[in-house]
């Protein structure tokens, strides 16, 4: 039995805003509760160990190890000397942080557990899932077939590059070196065996929401002249394949023949955040307020009337549809990736199945215009919202059952 351990996350920067950050911060805070160290090592920013490293422009096609970043990682690894490496994503250049694994299991001799974050072994080079005509991507497709994604000669040479090197250094092979790989929702794991992943190192344990309510907070920019329970919130990164474009389309459209339409809030950063307050500038009911501290964010989840998670790329175990559930609201999410089976049993939600850009926009729209029919329906349904979440995402549970994966891979290395 291990009692406190030291473990050490890997991930290739700490500052990066998203989900992945979100969650390694939570997990961190509540591994250090259990009496735990954590260290954080980056190949970038915000760890407390950074070993500065630059993709060389060619790095799609370089196949060469960077033996200086594997040297100075094995040296910096030996002076910290965990007990166990948690592995979260891609850290580096692949091929390099193959070299840089084998070493720490087979010279370190430090087990290596990693949680695979999202979907990037459909395949797909964009990772928007989208084709140049709008139709959604499933990702299920043979890799050489993504080659149809390229509108001109040069997008498919530079494509083919990518998925040789994704068929050779991509991501199952990389993730197949592991000890152990965590993977959060079963849609994930279907795409992981699809691409020959070993179903033998395969745990599933589905993400942990952490929440914390405070009587009082900080309100962005004063802007609490909102009607409680009646706005529409969406959250999250400002990028295409999150749907962000067709919902602001669809809004605006829906304002435009609306009497009093429900007002929009935006809440998040990323690269279309220019664009949007460009584009919407004339619409007095969008309300684009940036990233939010959390302190800052839960206020809008407790007022919102209906959280829009309009998604065109494949979601693992989004933290928004946790939190969502968390305050009860009413859920508009599309079916896509680990959306459907997070909300199987949650009853107020709208699922949208759609297979084309155009059709998200539509079906955003018609969810705006009769909303009204959707609130009286589901506002109406008893649900013991708080326990629900607790059981399906407790922390508490969460950190037990990856102690035990921690404590397995241990021994293991320990017997050998």
């Amino acid at each position: 039995m291990v009692n406190q351990m030291k473990i050490l996350f890997i991930y290739s920067n700490f500052n990066e805003l998203g989900g992945v950050t979100t969650h390694m911060n939570n997990l961190k805070n509540i591994l250090e509760k259990f009496g735990h160290e954590v260290i954080k090592l980056s190949f970038q920013e915000g760890g407390d160990y950074n070993i500065k490293h630059k993709f060389p422009k060619t790095h799609i096609l370089n196949f060469s190890v960077d033996q200086k970043l594997v040297k100075k990682t094995l040296q910096v690894i030996s002076k910290i000397k965990p007990d166990i490496i948690h592995v979260h994503h891609r850290s580096t250049c692949m091929r390099t942080a193959k070299e840089i694994f084998k070493n720490i299991q087979k010279n370190l001799r430090i087990p290596i557990i990693a949680t695979m974050h999202g979907f990037g072994i459909s395949g797909c080079f964009t990772a928007k899932y989208f084709k140049p005509d709008g139709t959604l991507c499933d990702g299920k497709a043979a890799l050489f077939k993504c080659l149809s994604c390229a509108d001109t000669l040069k997008k498919k040479l530079v494509l083919l590059k990518h998925l040789i090197i994704n068929l050779h250094f991509g991501y199952i092979p990389y993730f197949k070196q592991f000890d152990k790989v965590i993977i959060p929702s079963k849609a994930l794991i279907d795409f992981a065996l699809l691409r020959g992943m070993d179903k033998n190192k395969i745990v599933y344990l589905p993400n942990f929401g952490e929440i914390t309510v405070k009587e009082n907070y900080e309100y962005e920019n004063d802007r609490f002249d909102l009607p409680y329970n009646n706005f529409f919130l969406f959250v999250g990164r400002l990028c295409e394949e999150k749907g962000i474009l067709e919902l602001v389309e669809a809004y605006k459209f829906y304002s435009a023949n609306t009497k009093s339409p429900i007002p929009l809030v935006i809440i998040g950063d990323g690269p279309l955040k220019n664009k949007l307050k460009d584009i919407t500038k004339n619409n007095r009911n969008i309300i684009i307020l940036g990233k939010l501290s959390q302190n800052k964010l839960i206020p809008y989840y407790e007022r919102a009337l209906g959280i829009f998670i309009p998604s065109i790329c494949l979601e693992n175990h989004s933290l928004v549809l946790l939190e969502s559930i968390y305050f009860n609201k009413i859920i508009i999410a599309t079916n896509r990736g680990g959306n459907k089976e997070t909300l199987e049993l949650y009853p107020k939600k709208i699922l949208l199945d759609v297979k084309t850009r155009e059709e998200l926009k539509k079906k955003l729209y018609e969810v705006m215009k009769n909303f009204d029919i959707y609130r009286e329906k589901l506002e109406s349904i008893k649900f013991e919202n708080r326990k629900f979440f607790t059981k399906l995402t407790s922390a508490k549970e969460y950190v037990k059952k990856l102690l035990k994966v921690y404590e397995n891979a241990i021994n293991e290395y320990r017997k050998e």
